[in-house]
């Protein structure tokens, strides 16, 4: 007899399902362990397509999202994920998918969709100026939309997940616009930091009190020296406790809860994401002692930091503080992390203790933030080769 659609089993124990229906092609990886099994679900897949027999099948890709984000997402995500995810969708996706019901998304609305992306921009306030959206801007989209379409499966809202013919990679993220700019001027750098010139003005200048902005009694000074000798990013920074965290007999900090803030809904504390955060770092002497002076100081704070700094404001400061003392170039406060990273690079620490001092989940993420860097010091020791 005549079977509608294809099978082809697998090495481990599945079966790939194909089937062309109204010019769209369906493809399924199911388990199987001889063609017997693989037919019987051949003929069961071919039937739910063609007659769309799937549970809540007319349900808008609006009103699933709702679903998703409420019984997955915020279930197994952290708030602040979950708030990245609600401003993506609400800004974004669903302008886009909105107006479909769930099971009238095809792979064809989806390449459409996914081709628009790459003219996208940046939704900044004037008056800063809006450019091309950054490959991470669009990975994180698609990966929002084939999340959500892969739980839409797996619930049995449809058929098959139409993002599973549209890998990522065949996107060609490569000629983004923000990418061709990028490699038209020359930038490839992810990151910005002080060279060791400026990190010393920049010290000298922590320690000067006629250089104060807006900062009468050092706490924001004494935060930022702290996050240019530890490499702690500000969230974690401003988790610190002192007695849970500080150890002054060991000259140490330990990370283990960060706080970050989340609109609507405030400063919310948690453990980090990734395992590797949660790490303890050696202090030097000058930054322990440091510690000490501002303990003596706040004998009676939980908080290291938290009380006594808006850090929702602490990235202007440092912008205002950099520009009133002359420092060039204006980095960010998340670069003053950058800064400790690639300072140790150029003076031989190597990348796997840099890694772990981090708290990144591998020397490969260290390794790709850091490739000039290390280009750098590649290029170092090729020179000092030819001297020994």
């Amino acid at each position: 007899f005549f079977m509608a659609g294809t099978y082809q089993l697998l090495k481990n124990g599945k079966a790939r399902l194909q089937y062309m229906h109204k010019g769209e092609r369906y493809s399924e990886t199911v388990f199987a362990k001889n063609d017997r099994e693989a037919q019987s679900k051949l003929a069961k897949f071919v039937t739910a397509v063609e007659d769309q027999t799937i549970s809540n099948c007319t349900i808008s890709y609006t009103n699933f999202c709702q679903i998703w984000l409420d019984d997955y997402v915020r279930a197994n995500l952290s708030p602040t994920v979950v708030s990245n995810y609600k401003r993506y969708l609400n800004n974004r996706i669903l302008p886009y998918l909105g107006k479909y019901k769930l099971k009238d998304i095809t792979p064809n609305i989806l390449r459409n969709l996914f081709n628009d992306m790459k003219t996208w921009k940046t939704m900044y306030k004037p008056p800063r100026e809006n450019t091309y959206i950054s490959k991470g801007t669009y990975k994180k989209i698609y990966e929002i939309i084939s999340c959500s379409l892969q739980k839409a499966f797996e619930w049995e809202y449809i058929v098959v997940n139409p993002c599973r013919k549209i890998p990522l990679k065949s996107l060609r993220l490569d000629r983004l616009p923000s990418e061709i700019k990028k490699r038209e001027n020359n930038t490839s750098s992810k990151i910005k930091a002080f060279d060791k010139k400026t990190y010393k003005k920049v010290l000298n200048l922590l320690d000067n009190t006629n250089s104060n902005y807006k900062d009468p009694y050092r706490i924001n000074k004494i935060c930022t020296e702290i996050a240019l000798k530890t490499g702690l990013c500000l969230s974690e920074l401003a988790g610190l406790e002192w007695e849970r965290d500080w150890n002054q007999k060991k000259s140490t900090l330990s990370i283990s809860i960060i706080k970050t803030y989340i609109n609507k809904i405030g400063w919310i504390t948690k453990e980090p994401k990734e395992p590797k955060r949660t790490r303890v770092i050696t202090l030097s002497q000058k930054t322990n002692n440091l510690l000490k002076n501002l303990r003596a100081e706040y004998p009676n704070e939980k908080y290291i930091f938290f009380n006594l700094i808006n850090f929702n404001t602490f990235t202007n400061w440092l912008k205002r503080w950099q520009v009133q003392n002359n420092i060039s170039p204006i980095i960010t406060a998340h670069d003053l992390r950058h800064t400790h990273a690639t300072l140790l690079l150029q003076n031989g620490i190597p990348v796997k203790y840099i890694s772990e001092r981090l708290g990144h989940a591998s020397t490969k993420v260290t390794e790709d933030v850091y490739i000039e860097y290390l280009k750098e010091h590649d290029e170092t020791v090729a020179n000092i080769i030819d001297e020994i």
